[in-house]
């Protein structure tokens, strides 16, 4: 899952909602990451998809 927003907790709620993890077959690690830290052409990327 991919997510870009600066609310960790809005981030959470979708995850903790998806059947695979309600029914404790599946498990989400949520690591925030800055795009633009791997290469500078990334910082972009977030803001062409119109965030």
């Amino acid at each position: 899952m991919a997510a870009h927003g600066p609310e960790h907790a809005a981030v959470e709620r979708p995850a903790a909602e998806d059947p695979f993890v309600a029914n404790g077959v599946a498990a989400y690690t949520i690591t925030a990451v800055t795009p633009g830290r791997a290469h500078p052409a990334l910082a972009e990327v977030p803001r062409q998809n119109g965030h």
